[in-house]
């Protein structure tokens, strides 16, 4: 890796909201390079679709959506990621 926008990750990380006994789900993207977050989802629930929304967001952040040259995406394999829909 050389530089920003050739790596990225996705992960999806959740916690527990004391007195109303759910939990909430926070999704980001970082750029391994420069260890920034570029965009993230949080809310009750964190499906296929979010993902999706929240990786086009990211790539208009960084200026990439129309390029054709796109980072690489290193996730877990997790139900969201590895969806038909993702």
């Amino acid at each position: 890796m050389t530089g920003p926008n050739q790596l990225w990750e996705v992960d999806v990380k959740y916690g527990y909201i004391t007195g109303e006994d759910r939990f909430f789900f926070l999704l980001s993207y970082i750029d391994v390079f420069d260890k920034n977050i570029i965009d993230y989802y949080m809310g009750l629930n964190c499906s296929a679709q979010d993902a999706v929304v929240t990786l086009k967001r990211a790539l208009m952040r960084r200026d990439l959506y129309t390029r054709e040259n796109k980072p690489v995406i290193r996730s877990d394999n997790g139900p969201l990621f590895i969806s038909y829909l993702f």
